[in-house]
Protein backbone atom coordinates (compact mmCIF):
# COMPACT_ATOMS: atom_id res chain seq x y z
CA UNK A 1 0.00 0.00 0.00
CA UNK A 2 1.35 3.39 -0.98
CA UNK A 3 0.81 6.33 1.35
CA UNK A 4 -1.41 9.15 0.04
CA UNK A 5 0.21 12.26 -1.37
CA UNK A 6 0.38 14.95 1.33
CA UNK A 7 0.29 18.64 0.47
CA UNK A 8 1.74 21.29 2.78
CA UNK A 9 0.13 24.68 3.42
CA UNK A 10 1.80 26.45 0.50
CA UNK A 11 0.88 23.74 -1.99
CA UNK A 12 -2.68 23.57 -0.67
CA UNK A 13 -3.37 27.30 -0.77
CA UNK A 14 -2.66 27.38 -4.52
CA UNK A 15 -5.02 24.44 -5.12
CA UNK A 16 -7.82 25.77 -2.91
CA UNK A 17 -7.17 29.41 -3.88
CA UNK A 18 -7.31 30.65 -0.32
CA UNK A 19 -4.64 32.40 1.72
CA UNK A 20 -2.22 30.53 3.95
CA UNK A 21 -3.61 32.30 7.03
CA UNK A 22 -7.15 31.20 6.09
CA UNK A 23 -6.00 27.56 5.95
CA UNK A 24 -4.35 27.84 9.36
CA UNK A 25 -7.38 29.54 10.94
CA UNK A 26 -9.96 27.14 9.50
CA UNK A 27 -7.91 24.07 10.43
CA UNK A 28 -7.52 25.40 14.01
CA UNK A 29 -11.32 25.83 14.24
CA UNK A 30 -11.87 22.35 12.84
CA UNK A 31 -13.93 23.78 9.98
CA UNK A 32 -11.93 22.01 7.26
CA UNK A 33 -10.46 18.49 7.23
CA UNK A 34 -6.74 18.30 7.92
CA UNK A 35 -4.06 15.69 8.63
CA UNK A 36 -1.81 16.49 11.56
CA UNK A 37 1.56 14.83 11.91
CA UNK A 38 3.24 16.19 15.00
CA UNK A 39 3.02 19.98 14.80
CA UNK A 40 2.76 20.00 11.02
CA UNK A 41 -0.48 20.04 9.06
CA UNK A 42 -1.03 18.45 5.68
CA UNK A 43 -3.89 17.76 3.29
CA UNK A 44 -4.58 14.75 1.09
CA UNK A 45 -6.20 14.82 -2.35
CA UNK A 46 -9.51 13.66 -0.86
CA UNK A 47 -9.43 16.39 1.81
CA UNK A 48 -8.69 19.10 -0.77
CA UNK A 49 -11.58 17.87 -2.91
CA UNK A 50 -13.81 17.91 0.17
CA UNK A 51 -12.84 21.53 0.96
CA UNK A 52 -13.55 22.64 -2.60
CA UNK A 53 -16.93 20.87 -2.84
CA UNK A 54 -17.99 22.20 0.57
CA UNK A 55 -17.43 25.74 -0.70
CA UNK A 56 -19.47 25.27 -3.87
CA UNK A 57 -22.55 27.51 -4.08
CA UNK A 58 -25.42 27.81 -6.47
CA UNK A 59 -25.60 30.86 -8.65
CA UNK A 60 -27.43 33.81 -7.09
CA UNK A 61 -28.09 35.36 -10.49
CA UNK A 62 -31.52 34.41 -11.85
CA UNK A 63 -31.64 32.53 -15.10
CA UNK A 64 -31.84 34.74 -18.17
CA UNK A 65 -35.08 34.96 -20.07
CA UNK A 66 -35.00 33.65 -23.62
CA UNK A 67 -34.12 36.35 -26.11
CA UNK A 68 -37.08 37.78 -27.99
CA UNK A 69 -36.83 38.96 -31.54
CA UNK A 70 -37.16 42.69 -31.79
CA UNK A 71 -39.18 44.29 -34.50
CA UNK A 72 -37.99 47.36 -36.35
CA UNK A 73 -37.38 49.98 -33.71
CA UNK A 74 -39.33 53.19 -34.23
CA UNK A 75 -37.53 56.40 -33.30
CA UNK A 76 -38.51 57.68 -29.90
CA UNK A 77 -40.50 60.93 -29.94
CA UNK A 78 -39.01 64.07 -28.45
CA UNK A 79 -39.82 64.42 -24.76
CA UNK A 80 -42.84 66.56 -24.05
CA UNK A 81 -42.26 69.47 -21.69
CA UNK A 82 -43.76 69.23 -18.24
CA UNK A 83 -46.67 71.61 -17.65
CA UNK A 84 -45.96 74.74 -15.66
CA UNK A 85 -42.32 74.97 -16.68
CA UNK A 86 -40.98 77.90 -18.63
CA UNK A 87 -39.40 76.82 -21.89
CA UNK A 88 -36.05 78.30 -22.78
CA UNK A 89 -35.50 79.53 -26.31
CA UNK A 90 -32.65 77.89 -28.15
CA UNK A 91 -29.42 79.86 -27.92
CA UNK A 92 -28.78 81.69 -31.16
CA UNK A 93 -26.73 84.72 -32.16
CA UNK A 94 -29.89 86.90 -32.14
CA UNK A 95 -30.85 85.82 -28.61
CA UNK A 96 -28.22 87.93 -26.82
CA UNK A 97 -29.52 89.84 -23.78
CA UNK A 98 -29.59 93.61 -24.23
CA UNK A 99 -29.14 96.17 -21.45
CA UNK A 100 -32.21 97.95 -20.15
CA UNK A 101 -31.37 101.63 -20.50
CA UNK A 102 -34.53 102.77 -18.67
CA UNK A 103 -34.09 100.80 -15.46
CA UNK A 104 -30.35 100.65 -14.87
CA UNK A 105 -28.48 103.53 -13.17
CA UNK A 106 -25.34 102.72 -15.09
CA UNK A 107 -26.92 103.62 -18.43
CA UNK A 108 -28.75 106.83 -17.45
CA UNK A 109 -27.87 109.95 -19.38
CA UNK A 110 -27.17 111.87 -16.17
CA UNK A 111 -24.43 109.42 -15.13
CA UNK A 112 -23.93 107.29 -12.06
CA UNK A 113 -24.21 108.89 -8.64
Amino acid sequence: MTPPRLYNVHETHTLVRKSVSWLYQESAKGAIPVTRIGRNIFWTDAQITQIITAGAQESKVPAKRPAQKRSAVAPTPAPTPRPGRKQLAPATATNIPQPNFNGSRLYRSTGAV
